[in-house]
């Protein structure tokens, strides 16, 4: 029953590059972009940090990171130059949709941060009660 899980964080990992990569086309000069593409956008992510999590274990951690984050700023450079749209309807093209991958991972860096450093720091307390 370990696969159910590992499914539900790899379903929660694409909702949430979803949601973040949604939200960077929102922020950067009113570009458009449809969920149905902001999902597709998510489960590539989540396919290429499968595909990390196996490397992993063969690569020295340093290069995965390296390649899985230049994997998701091409991949997603790639899949988001024709799909997010200007204001007035047009692709946006590879230049823009780097810069929408990068908000994206940034933002996804501080998310992470905060689940990793903030949260357990602000739980703490209400555990030892």
């Amino acid at each position: 029953m370990a696969i159910i899980p590992a499914l539900l964080s790899l379903l929660f990992l694409a909702a949430m590059y979803a949601s973040l990569a949604k939200l960077a086309a929102r922020l950067y000069r009113s570009t458009k972009l449809s969920w149905k593409s902001a999902f597709g956008f998510g489960a590539l992510v989540a396919l290429l940090a499968v595909i990390a999590t196996v490397l992993r274990g063969v690569l020295p951690v340093f290069v995965v990171l390296t390649a899985g984050h230049a994997l998701v700023l091409a991949v997603g450079a790639w899949f988001l130059a024709s799909r997010a749209a200007d204001a007035s309807g047009q692709p946006v093209g590879f230049k823009v949709a780097v810069v929408l991958s990068c908000i994206a991972m940034g933002m996804a860096f501080v998310v992470g941060v905060v689940l990793a450093v903030v949260l357990p720091a602000i739980m703490r307390p209400a555990l030892h009660r």
